[in-house]
């Protein structure tokens, strides 16, 4: 069995969310979008960054909606070159308890 690599955490309290959510902005340091890059088996996370909205859904979930930007890098699966790939998506899940 493979040994995940550790990725930062970002715990949400659902019993204390204001009625209207709150922003988090995500700007995960150099040794965090490192710990990331392992697990998601890429060689870099150049930038890495969400600006999230993060409300409670229903009784005991949580909804979350924003952006995320990323520069990856990664190596071609051909010649072995750093291959770098800009992120700029939408985010929007639900978390239920």
């Amino acid at each position: 069995m493979t040994e995940l690599a550790p990725i930062p955490q970002f715990e949400v309290h659902v019993a204390v969310l204001p009625g209207s959510g709150f922003r988090a902005r995500l700007r995960p340091d150099e040794a965090e979008r490192a710990m990331v890059a392992a697990a998601c088996g890429v060689t870099a996370f150049h930038r890495l960054e969400a600006d999230l909205l993060v409300k409670r859904w229903r009784r005991d979930g949580v909804e979350i909606t924003g952006e995320i930007r990323a520069t990856v890098e990664q190596p071609c699966i051909i010649t072995l070159e750093p291959v770098l790939q800009q992120i700029d998506g939408q985010l929007d899940v639900t978390f239920i308890r």
